[in-house]
């Protein structure tokens, strides 16, 4: 199992886009995530969308590639 952590900033949640992600997400359109993600870079201060997932074991798997993408079983989003 693959899990995935996502903050939204008291943001996403408010435009609509954080159910677009769960939908991404949820179907592994890498290509419709990316096009979110995109919209919100990391900064210093903030990152809405980490890099990385963790499987069972506590292990980092890449989500920046369409193949790490794919191995996302579950997500949540936080405020942050």
């Amino acid at each position: 199992m693959v899990y995935y952590f996502w903050y939204d900033h008291m943001v996403l949640r408010n435009t609509g886009e954080a159910e677009a992600v769960e939908d991404a997400i949820k179907a592994h359109d890498f290509d419709a995530f990316c096009k979110i993600r995109d919209k919100y870079p990391d900064t210093e201060d903030v990152c809405y969308f980490p890099s990385y997932a963790f499987d069972d074991n506590g292990e980092k798997v890449d989500i920046t590639t369409p193949e790490g993408f794919c191995k996302i079983d579950r997500s949540e989003y936080e405020c942050g």
